[in-house]
């Protein structure tokens, strides 16, 4: 990628598979001349091309083009764009990187939201287990309450890992220890 250096790791990718660059490009629709210059790193690979491949091979965008992960290379990107003019930034976001940035960081977020719904769904478990009855919004509110409450530290984030860790009986333990008694009545829907 211009600007941000790194070894794309195409190559070793493409070499575990035991496939020939003839192979891999015919399985993925390129000219093995283009794979060939995109392993030597002769000419950049497209964002929508890298998120191909990496689909592909199983692994991150960002490990692809040689970043540890997709968070490497959001901040390698962001970082350069850090360091541009006005101009510079808006020529940089209808570039090759720009849509790639864009990608990457809508990516993160869709990833982010999932792993929030992963712990929506155990914290309505948690509720259901508890016989916690309480309606939809009720539900959400507190849930949101949770989340945006300080939970770096003390009780709530012991609580708080307690039950997005589906840890239910420790949690209810952690509540009636800490002077909280259950009583609340709802069924949400947890599917």
């Amino acid at each position: 990628m211009k600007g941000v250096k790194n070894m794309n790791r195409l190559k070793e990718l493409r070499q575990e598979k035991k496939l020939s660059q003839k192979e891999l490009a015919e399985n993925i629709g390129v000219h093995y001349r283009t794979l060939q210059n995109w392993e030597n790193e002769e000419s950049q690979i497209k964002q929508e091309k890298a998120q191909q491949l990496a689909d592909y091979f199983g692994v991150s965008v960002g490990y692809l083009l040689g970043y540890e992960d997709d968070s490497s290379l959001i901040k390698a990107l962001s970082q350069k764009v850090s360091k541009m003019s006005g101009e510079e930034v808006i020529d940089f976001t209808f570039s090759e990187e720009g849509e790639l940035l864009s990608e990457l960081m809508y990516q993160a977020e869709l990833k982010k939201e999932k792993q929030n719904n992963k712990k929506f769904r155990n914290f309505v478990k948690f509720l259901k287990t508890n016989i916690i009855v309480l309606n939809d919004e009720e539900i959400e509110n507190f849930f949101n309450m949770l989340l945006t409450a300080d939970l770096n530290s003390g009780k709530k984030k012991k609580l708080f890992e307690k039950v997005v860790d589906e840890d239910f009986n420790k949690a209810v333990d952690f509540l009636e220890n800490n002077g909280y008694t259950i009583f609340f009545d709802k069924s949400y829907n947890d599917d």
